[in-house]
């Protein structure tokens, strides 16, 4: 099992260092107001805020820009980008600034931080940094209101927009649609340049594959190690669905990603060994319904024909309708003796996953999807240590399944 996952690891790993850039239509600014349209890597990190990577066609050489460089830069009906001096605590800089409305009042952005523009007023940072003060002797921390302050006066020509400026949350989300709602009543033209993503998007469909399973099993008491084992690899039919929360206006590439699987696992142990002067034998068998409920995060490598992706998360699996079986003989002097045993069952399991996959778009609202998922739980057995015949259990899944994603 394990070398099946480290072959597929090593294999997406190649595909993804040869498969980064991410070139997309766009144009750069010059200093002196040309303009060159060509194509610009596409980054979701902060790389965008100080470097441009341009071409201007799949065979021409790759030229980087700084913000020295250009005026700005951006993607057709998408993300733009303008330079700008920046105050540091360790001297002015240079950004690339994603622009996010432009108009009367343009609304700036960088990794960390948001800016506001007005002709006439200046160019702002919004922040609320954390502010001490004595009060009584005691030292307090609070928030700045600072911005508050700013957008009232940038805003002031409408009235409406001053019972809401308190109240915002300096978020990307918040800020845009103050900016833009401000330009609508204002009757002031104004671009929102990723106005045709959407604030949410939702992928989903059914997926089947086959579930493979090892339960480990040890007794809760070490004077009953004889117990102590792993099972053979068993398999199953496994079908369910999955869901993948997307945020395209602040991150493509990053998904949440949950779902709802059914499978049934048997699992069957036996183990042989002498005890002082006696030969014990136990037979285990557990079946096992499970409903397992998957949530985490997923990346998104950049699209081609095969796209990779890398999720990892927790997951909570509902043992449904498990049936438990222990037999234990016990032989001395050709003597046999047979007991059962009762075993303390959790209800649900908890685990933590991982899986790599791949995507094709098989259409315009649908794509396929391959997923390899690795699964570690706490088991179905939780075992008394005060019982001289108690188990703990630990569980490894591995899923290969196929689905296919509407979008």
């Amino acid at each position: 099992m394990k070398s099946l996952i480290t072959g597929i690891f090593l294999l997406m790993l190649t595909h993804v260092a040869f498969g980064q850039s991410d070139f997309r239509a766009g144009y750069v600014i010059f200093p002196n107001g040309d303009v060159i349209k060509g194509q610009i890597d596409f980054k979701e990190n902060s790389k965008n805020y100080q470097v441009c990577v341009f071409r201007n066609d799949p065979k021409s050489e790759i030229r980087k820009f700084s913000p020295n460089d250009l005026k700005g830069f951006g993607f057709e009906g998408d993300k733009r980008f303008e330079s700008r001096e920046i105050a540091a605590d360790d001297g002015n800089s240079m950004e690339f600034l994603q622009v996010l409305v432009s108009g009367e009042i343009t609304l700036f952005r960088d990794a960390n931080n948001f800016y506001v523009e007005k002709e006439g007023k200046g160019f702002f940072q919004l922040n609320q940094k954390d502010v001490q003060k004595e009060i009584d002797g005691k030292t307090m921390i609070s928030k700045s209101n600072k911005h508050i302050g700013i957008l009232n006066l940038f805003l002031a020509d409408c009235p409406d927009m001053a019972g809401r400026i308190p109240k915002l949350s300096l978020n990307e989300k918040q800020l845009t649609k103050l900016i833009s709602d401000y330009h609508v009543c204002t009757e002031k033209t104004y671009t929102s340049y990723k106005a045709e993503k959407p604030w949410i998007r939702i992928e989903g469909g059914p997926m089947a594959g086959m579930h493979f399973s090892r339960m480990s099993v040890k007794s809760a008491n070490v004077t009953n190690e004889i117990v102590n084992g792993t099972n053979d690899l068993v398999s199953s039919p496994l079908i369910g669905v999955n869901l993948d929360l997307f945020f395209p206006r602040l991150h493509e590439r990053v998904s949440v990603t949950a779902g709802l699987n059914y499978t049934k696992s048997t699992y069957n142990l036996f183990h042989e060994g002498p005890v002082f002067d006696r030969t014990k034998r136990n037979f285990f068998t557990l079946s096992n319904q499970e409903l397992k409920v998957p949530m985490g995060v997923r990346y998104h490598f950049p699209e081609r024909n095969l796209t990779p992706f890398v999720s990892i998360g927790l997951s909570q699996t509902f043992n449904l309708n498990t049936q438990n079986l222990w037999a234990e003989e016990i032989e001395s002097r050709n003597e046999i003796e047979t007991f059962h045993h009762d075993n303390l069952l959790r209800s649900f399991q908890l685990g933590a996953w991982g899986s790599v996959g791949l995507s094709k778009n098989l259409s315009e609202r649908m794509k396929g999807i391959v997923e390899l998922r690795m699964e570690h739980t706490n088991g179905v057995y939780k075992g008394d240590p005060r019982s001289p015949i108690g188990m703990t259990s630990r569980v490894t899944n591995l899923q290969l399944v196929l689905g296919i994603n509407f979008k």
